[in-house]
């Protein structure tokens, strides 16, 4: 949508437009670089990623364009928000501190908590459908794999893959209630009930699974809103 450097987010009908209604809807109107939405559980309002004020923060809007909200100010790069599915946090990575590490942060700006602490850059990270758990790739151990940390910080973050086939820039994983089969070529914590969509049949392996657990490439797929009346589009 629009110039590379000139990225909008819009929303469109989840259920399509026709020719006499109204089509996608431009939600940010700026001349910046608006990308990486996601919704709030209530489908009322997004976060995302933009470069109107200098470098890349993060801002959240409600679905008909007001209510605009920067949600972070740092001298680095916020980016991949992501809201949690209780609406009461958004995680982000964030290069702050000098590598990218994952944050969460409240939907108003307060209460930043850091997540990780890693030599490498953890990015985009994903909660978990019940909200305990976070889902990010990471190039700590030399690869780029994929680890969950739990958001209560109880326990140190785990590798759930081991491919050596993930690309940080290719798009983010998604969760499903599934169960690892026998053989699987992944290390599944104790205690994590819903597994990585794609993880669970032995017969994949190393780009086929990458393809599996990631969406979009380049360009970021649509996302539909839990309420399923809007689509998001960028």
């Amino acid at each position: 949508a629009g110039q590379r450097t000139n990225n909008e987010i819009y929303l469109v009908d989840a259920n399509g437009c026709s020719a006499e209604e109204e089509e996608a809807r431009n939600l940010t109107h700026h001349p910046a670089n608006d990308g990486l939405a996601s919704w709030s559980p209530d489908g009322q309002r997004l976060v995302f990623r933009s470069t109107r004020d200098g470098n890349k923060e993060l801002y959240v809007i409600s679905t008909d364009g007001t209510g605009l909200t920067r949600l972070t100010t740092s001298p680095g790069t916020d980016t991949f928000p992501h809201w949690s599915p209780l609406g009461d946090r958004i995680v982000f990575a964030s290069n702050r501190s000098g590598d990218f590490e994952i944050y969460s942060v409240k939907p108003d700006g307060r209460d930043l908590k850091r997540l990780t602490r890693s030599p490498g850059r953890d990015m985009h990270p994903v909660w978990s459908p019940d909200g305990k758990w976070i889902s990010y790739v990471s190039d700590k151990s030399g690869r780029e794999e994929l680890y969950v940390v739990p958001v209560d910080g109880s326990a140190p973050a785990q590798q759930v893959t081991d491919i050596d086939a993930l690309q940080i820039e290719i798009g983010i994983a998604a969760w499903a209630s599934l169960e690892a089969g026998p053989g699987a070529r992944t290390r599944v914590p104790a205690g994590v009930e819903a597994m990585l969509d794609g993880i669970a049949s032995a017969a994949v392996r190393g780009q086929e699974l990458a393809r599996r657990l990631f969406a979009g490439g380049a360009a970021e797929p649509p996302r539909r809103a839990p309420h399923r009346r809007w689509c998001r589009c960028r």
